[in-house]
């Protein structure tokens, strides 16, 4: 066990959350029935905030940016933008629970 994995532990900390959907999705990677969304990382925050000011992308369009690039199944901002509106909720419960010590 790597040494971050000891600390999670320890704290009892979720580093990946997977989400069940109440609505599936259909990608051109394939039908998803959950989402694995991993913990981000302040270096990533920044990195994603960056990418969308680039992309000239508003807020709501950076948040799906951000999902997407958590996916672990590598979904993309118009995958994420095609869950239903009480999944989409879901994934946002998550985040902000995250950000807020969770």
């Amino acid at each position: 066990m790597s040494t971050t994995e000891t600390k999670a532990a320890a704290l009892k900390v979720e580093l990946t959350k997977r989400i069940e959907l109440l609505v599936p999705i259909k990608t051109p990677a394939g039908e998803f029935s959950s989402i694995t969304l991993r913990r981000p990382k302040v270096s990533e925050m920044v990195r994603y905030q960056s990418q969308a000011k680039g992309l000239k992308l508003d807020d709501a369009e950076e948040e799906l940016l951000i999902y997407a690039n958590l996916s672990e199944e590598k979904l993309t901002m118009e995958d994420i933008g095609e869950l239903d509106f009480g999944d989409f909720a879901k994934l946002q419960r998550w985040f902000r629970a995250v950000q807020t010590g969770a």
